[in-house]
């Protein structure tokens, strides 16, 4: 990143713009891309409040299954072929529900509250896809 994109990015931050001018990736204009991001942002800073002893178990599993979402959807915005960008596509939604079935888990063993994952389920950025089939899901990225 050239230090004008950064100097830009900190201005825009300071204005209160949430979205740069400018983007760096194209995938970055991807909407889907960007709540995939939010809910990483959110399910971290969820998981903070997990006991040290999970740190390696439901917390880290989470996190890493937040990032797989990102990441395939990424992966999937580069290929060329529509069958590739689908098979990333149904590998972000299978880490989608994979990140459901977790915070149920976390429930369950009562390292989550009712109102915490009623939070997260209800938030937009979890919603969407979840709620499409993996073939609907690059739909999402327009």
């Amino acid at each position: 990143m050239r230090q004008w994109q950064v100097d830009r990015m900190k201005v825009d931050r300071l204005k209160g713009k949430s979205e740069p001018t400018s983007y760096l990736y194209s995938f970055e204009k991807l909407r889907v891309w960007n709540e995939a991001r939010e809910l990483h942002k959110n399910l971290h800073r969820l998981t903070s409040g997990f006991p040290r002893a999970e740190l390696y178990g439901f917390r880290s599993q989470i996190n890493r299954a937040a990032i797989s979402v990102a990441a395939n959807l990424v992966e999937g915005c580069s290929r060329r072929s529509r069958k590739d960008q689908r098979a990333f596509y149904r590998i972000a939604y299978g880490s989608l529900t994979e990140l459901a079935c977790l915070l149920i888990l976390a429930m369950d063993v009562e390292l989550l509250s009712a109102s915490g994952r009623r939070q997260t389920f209800e938030s937009k950025s979890i919603r969407s896809p979840v709620n499409s089939s993996p073939s609907e899901t690059h739909m999402l990225a327009s």
